[in-house]
């Protein structure tokens, strides 16, 4: 991918809460569904702003009609307009630092990965409801259910593209070129998206079609570098919280108005990392401070990365992105046809509050989204090769 130019480190001074695009309406839905980790547009925005704080910007100058003056444009060009930033962000990743064993980067687990997780089991359905159960009693549930399974060893199949063979059978599909899993494990082996894995399992199954990772649900037993396998539920726990709905024009309490949130809140020694397209400190950032991140004007100090996490290159046909990436990326690529796999697909809209109207729903591939490519065509900025 386009060289990360720094990493900032952000540790969260209390809960956050990244709100999806779905619309609270009264006597439609009282749940505001929550995006974690948060979107690359949502970090940028908050990376903007804390700019324009630090170097004394008006905002209103910044957004005023034909974009920021000139002496704005020619003093921080990477700023760019509010339309168009002028870099990129990618991630967030997770940094971890485990007491005394040195410290830890886990990424998104690439989709392409195929296991059969203990709790996916139909002989532990009873065992995972009385976790459940006795999760809701305790104060962390999340930790309960995690380490029911801590250390298992789990058993990876890597999906890969179709074999000559199986092309020249004449079978057809929705897709062109789908990936298979060409020696799959017994069972009923799911993709893996949406889990987290340490950068010492890429080493592990890289150009393998097979490997075992251990699943951890506990961080505290786990070694510095060791090829583990984690839900996101092991990196930060969830916190519903109920609230009150506040007039746009009043700024009062509205009568009869309630909502429920869900707020995360990172597990202790872990702090969220995201990668820059361009080097932003000490120009347009000061080296260490505290930005706003999300819903509710939550705060989170950032730092400058002192040691920047390590990937490996390799000459690889299959890339994975590090964070949600638009379908439209694909598309300018012309790789939509190319053989892929992913998670659900996103989908965001929102409120443009300048325009004053709704903005045009943008479709997105999670992180962790592998699509085979062209060993010799350069990865877009938030994608790696695995």
């Amino acid at each position: 991918m386009t060289q990360v130019k720094q990493w900032l480190l952000l540790d969260p001074m209390d809960t956050l809460f990244f709100r999806g695009s779905d619309p609270m309406v009264s006597g439609e839905n009282h749940d505001a569904r929550t995006i974690f980790p948060p979107m690359p547009s949502t970090l940028r925005g908050a990376i903007r702003t804390a700019i324009l704080e630090q170097r004394g910007i008006r905002p209103k100058d910044f957004v005023c009609d034909g974009g920021p003056d000139s002496e704005i444009r020619a003093s921080f060009p990477f700023l760019g307009t509010p339309e168009t930033p002028g870099f990129d962000v990618c991630g967030p990743i997770f940094h971890s630092e485990l007491s005394d064993q040195g410290s830890d980067w886990f990424i998104p687990a690439p989709s392409y990965w195929f296991a059969k997780l203990p709790l996916d089991s139909d002989e532990d359905s009873d065992s995972q409801s009385e976790v459940l159960r006795k999760g809701r009693e305790a104060s962390d549930d999340l930790t309960t259910q995690g380490a029911l399974n801590d250390g298992t060893r789990i058993d990876v199949t890597v999906a890969r593209t179709s074999p000559k063979e199986i092309g020249e059978l004449g079978l057809c599909g929705s897709v062109k070129d789908p990936s298979w899993l060409m020696e799959p494990i017994q069972g009923d082996p799911k993709s893996l998206a949406g889990c987290w894995t340490t950068l010492k399992s890429f080493d592990e199954l890289r150009h393998k079609n097979s490997g075992c990772l251990v699943l951890r649900g506990c961080i505290g037993p786990m070694t510095a570098g060791e090829p583990a396998l984690v839900r996101l539920s092991t990196l930060a726990a969830s916190e519903h919280r109920v609230g009150i709905a506040i007039g746009a024009d009043t700024r009062k309490v509205r009568s009869g108005y309630l909502y429920a949130t869900t707020h995360v809140r990172l597990r202790q020694g872990f702090k969220l990392a995201i990668g820059l397209s361009q080097e932003l400190i000490p120009t347009y950032l000061d080296p260490k401070g505290i930005l706003k991140l999300g819903g509710e004007q939550r705060t989170a100090g950032y730092e400058l990365v002192s040691q920047d996490p390590s990937f490996t290159k390799v000459q690889s046909d299959w890339i994975m992105s590090l964070n949600p990436s638009p379908t439209s990326l694909l598309e300018k690529k012309g790789w939509e046809g190319n053989p892929r796999v992913s998670g659900a697909i996103i989908r965001m809209a929102g409120w443009d509050m300048k325009e004053r109207f709704h903005k045009r729903v943008t479709a997105y591939f999670p992180a962790g989204t592998v699509v085979n490519v062209d060993p010799h065509e350069e990865a877009p900025f938030g994608f790696i090769r695995i």
